[in-house]
């Protein structure tokens, strides 16, 4: 009998990471996604080593890890670009290093709007600075994952599949953010169903629509202690069941201090209550 997902969450920064992991694990965590925490103790091979026994001794998966910078301005060329594409690598590294099967990647897009640059020179100049992370990855037996975001280029399954065909690597697969999907005008059903058995890894959250607020499922407000929300979860939920993707990793949430109000260990108590209130609620 295949036992259920693990449930794991994002280490989003607000505490110290040895303070925060602890926290997760004692609320009831299984898994976490590292982010970007992973990527900046890259070079630092002792901190990484402490990281990585730490996730060991408290019985949490590595499940994924976030490139060490959430923007998306790395394609012009420049010194920019340069950091970009040796930190990708590094950071692929780091994944491995730390046990994670994905590390997540948002799209670039600073070239938008310039003279003659389209959707499709915009992808072009993705795959080729996420080239040399994926080449890597395909060493590594890691999962560059592309992840949909909320602020341009980057947002719709056809930006991410325009880059991961220029790809064309095993490698290369795809983040599900419910929430940056809800912002950005999409259904995260959908979404899900086009990513496909390339899923590698969820961001879940909620939010009123209008804001990327990283609130508990079905949730709003400060430490999401009011009914709210925008995403549909039993048609999410059923949507990644059909792609199979439970059997691939876990179920990641994805959390954040966003509001006046915000308790670290309060958010993650709540997305943890909220997310198994939906998947046990009667069908």
């Amino acid at each position: 009998m295949r036992s259920e997902p693990a449930i794991g969450i994002n280490l989003f920064g607000a505490l110290p990471w040895a303070e925060a992991l602890r926290a997760m694990a004692r609320l009831g965590y299984r898994a976490v996604d590292l982010s970007a925490t992973a990527g900046r103790l890259a070079s630092d091979p002792e901190a990484l080593g402490a990281l990585r026994r730490l996730v060991r001794d408290l019985g949490l998966a590595p499940a994924a890890t976030h490139f060490r910078s959430f923007g998306f301005a790395f394609l012009r060329p420049g010194e920019r670009r340069e950091a970009f594409v040796r930190d990708s690598v590094a950071d692929v590294r780091a994944a491995a290093f730390l046990g994670a099967p994905a590390i997540a990647f948002h799209a670039g897009n600073d070239l938008a709007g310039e003279p003659g640059v389209d959707d499709a020179a915009l992808a072009a100049a993705n795959a080729e600075a996420l080239q040399p992370a994926v080449r890597v990855a395909e060493q590594e037996g890691v999962i560059v994952a592309l992840e949909n975001h909320c602020h341009g280029f980057g947002d719709r399954w056809e930006h991410l599949a325009a880059i991961a065909d220029l790809l064309d690597s095993p490698a290369t697969g795809f983040t599900l953010d419910s929430g940056h999907a809800v912002v950005a005008g999409q259904d995260p059903a959908a979404l899900a169903r086009r990513m496909g058995r390339r899923l590698a890894l969820t961001h879940l959250h909620d939010n009123d629509g209008s804001a990327d607020t990283h609130r508990p499922a079905g949730r709003s407000g400060p430490n999401g202690h009011q009914p709210g929300g925008v995403v549909d979860w039993p048609a999410l939920l059923a949507a990644l069941q059909e792609t199979g993707y439970p059997q691939r990793n876990v179920w990641m949430l994805e959390g954040g201090t966003q509001l006046p109000g915000d308790d670290v260990e309060t958010l993650l108590a709540t997305h943890l209550a909220a997310f198994q209130g939906l998947l046990h609620r009667p069908a």
